[in-house]
């Protein structure tokens, strides 16, 4: 019974950290070194408290794709590194989808009791989103951290008035310390972005498709866009996996809708899967909304398991959606994997034979 008790109180411990942190691209908490020396793995964790390490000066590499916070790329912020601390520092989520939720982190250090205030925007006092006002330095000297989330579509209409849920916004929150009771004199702030928008839809809808298919993309950056695009890819049987088909060749070519990627892109043949491809240079120079269209004709493929992939990008950051569907031709054209006696040729010399064998 014991133990039980203390793998739960793990398990709630590893859940809290996960809601702290809990975004696509994570905060970074710490660095692994000597990971090739026995026993290996000795991590070195981003701490508030001095320790004589800065975590960011070790596994250089591991740090390259962390987000920028209040100070330094450490989360919390650590006293040995460069960037030093502030006692008040917010984390937010760097980038998000438009109008879902965006998960943050305030740590405070606290000597004496303060109320501790979080705001939308840049510490303008208004719409405080975390109440009762949590509170740190109730206990003498204190380090605290104040997990807390907020709805981006709330975000918009706190700046605008409506959720537009369009792509490309910047979101910002601040957290500002008081005396108990006292007026604000430190307030922090950090900021983040949506990826661009991205909206993809096939008709007729229902996940299996027959005949022509309508295949929609609308994709749209507040900062414009770099590139936009449409794919497709099918199931492969001999390799258990989605692989890329080819839809630049025409309709009647025997490599249409194969893996055979036979077009004219010789350097890339991944080119050939794609059924809209725009890209705008140099990057952010592009529309801010753009919206296509293409048909797609099944019956000139293989029933058969496809997936069809959007893809959007601006100057900041990538969005990717996706749609699987069956589909169901009576007249479909076998193109990979096909038995042999499926092919026409072969089904008419089998019936002169047969005739020639028994002409009755």
């Amino acid at each position: 019974m014991r133990n039980k008790i203390i793998l739960i109180i793990i398990a709630v411990f590893l859940f809290s950290l996960s809601y702290a942190f809990a975004v696509d691209n994570e905060f970074c908490t710490g660095v692994n070194v000597c990971a090739n020396i026995s026993p290996g793995n000795y991590g070195l964790d981003c701490s508030p408290v001095p320790d004589s390490f800065c975590p960011e000066t070790y596994g250089i590499n591991e740090w390259l794709n962390c987000p920028v916070v209040n100070y330094g790329k450490c989360a919390p912020c650590d006293p040995d590194c460069p960037a030093g601390c502030s006692e008040d520092a917010i984390f937010v989520q760097p980038l998000a989808d438009p109008c879902t939720n965006v998960n943050n982190l305030v740590a405070v250090d606290a000597a004496n009791p303060i109320n501790i205030h979080i705001f939308r925007g840049e510490a303008n006092y208004n719409n405080v989103i975390v109440t009762p006002l949590p509170r740190c330095g109730t206990v003498g000297k204190e380090h605290c951290e104040f997990p807390f989330s907020d709805s981006l579509s709330d975000y918009e209409v706190y700046e605008g008035g409506v959720a537009e849920c369009f792509g490309g916004d910047r979101y910002c929150y601040s957290v500002c310390t008081t005396p108990t009771p006292g007026i604000g004199v430190d307030c922090p702030f950090s900021c983040g972005r949506t990826r661009p928008g991205l909206n993809l839809s096939i008709q007729p809808s229902g996940g299996v498709v027959s005949g022509d298919a309508v295949i929609s993309i609308n994709a749209r950056s507040r900062i414009t866009l770099s590139e936009y695009s449409l794919r497709l890819t099918k199931w492969n049987t001999e390799f258990d996996e989605f692989r890329l088909v080819n839809v630049k060749v025409p309709r009647e070519h025997p490599d249409y809708c194969s893996f055979k990627l036979t077009c004219n892109y010789i350097n890339d043949p991944s080119e050939c899967s794609y059924f809209i491809k725009e890209v705008y240079s140099p990057r952010g120079t592009g529309p801010e909304n753009v919206q296509n269209s293409i048909n797609w004709y099944t019956s000139d493929c293989s029933n058969s398991n496809y997936t069809i992939i959007a893809f959007a990008d601006d100057s900041n950051s990538q969005s990717t959606k996706q749609v699987n569907l069956l589909t169901n031709n009576l007249d479909s054209k076998c193109k990979d994997d096909c038995p042999i006696f499926t092919s026409k040729t072969l089904n008419t010399l089998l019936a002169r034979i047969k005739i020639w064998v028994n002409p009755s």
